[in-house]
């Protein structure tokens, strides 16, 4: 059952993303899928500009810091919270990371050595997609926790981020609850310096 938007969200990858286009397509489409059934609308922001109708995200592809590593080792991306605890609209995506995270899994008995290319940018594509989507979690549910299992769960493995269904990637209820419980789903307020 679809739920009617509740919030809608337009993705921006900066400019020259370290990801080819077919990926960030791919990417979109995935992180869509996954929270279309919580009404939430996730699309591409509008060339030029921010869409009219939606909170745009931004997505850069990244390296993470050192700092980084030690404050979540393994992270494939991350959200910053400003010192009020509100999400700000800014998500990192480890791009290298990811593509070495899912070097070793395998879709359709083949492995990433035996992809096509093609079917190599549509897998980056949907791993970073799912990435993206966990991210988009904090921001939606404005939280930095994370859930036993689902879409909101520390980790992910990398058959999970690769398999062609999306089985165990939903929210908690305890997710659903808390997004259903939210009042106030427009951008965060701008931090100040």
């Amino acid at each position: 059952m679809l739920l009617p938007p509740l919030l809608h969200l337009a993705i921006a990858f900066a400019p020259a993303p370290a990801l080819p286009p077919p990926v960030v397509a791919a990417a979109i489409v995935e992180a869509a899928r996954l929270w279309a059934p919580y009404g939430v609308d996730v699309r591409p922001a509008p060339p030029g500009g921010p869409a009219p109708d939606a909170v745009t995200l931004t997505v850069v592809a990244a390296r993470p810091t050192a700092a980084d590593r030690l404050r979540a080792p393994g992270a494939l991306a991350a959200i910053e919270f400003d010192a009020g605890g509100l999400p700000r609209p800014e998500i990192a995506v480890y791009a290298g990371d990811v593509r070495d995270f899912i070097a070793h899994a395998r879709v359709l008995g083949a492995s990433d050595a035996q992809w096509p290319r093609a079917m190599r940018e549509q897998i980056l594509g949907r791993a970073v997609g799912r990435v993206l989507a966990h991210e988009i979690g904090h921001y939606v549910l404005a939280t930095r926790g994370h859930a036993a299992h689902g879409l909101m769960r520390a980790a992910q493995a990398p058959d999970d981020l690769v398999a062609p269904n999306r089985r165990g990637l939903g929210l908690s209820q305890a997710d659903v609850a808390r997004l259903s419980g939210r009042t106030n789903l427009g951008p965060a307020p701008e931090a100040g310096p």
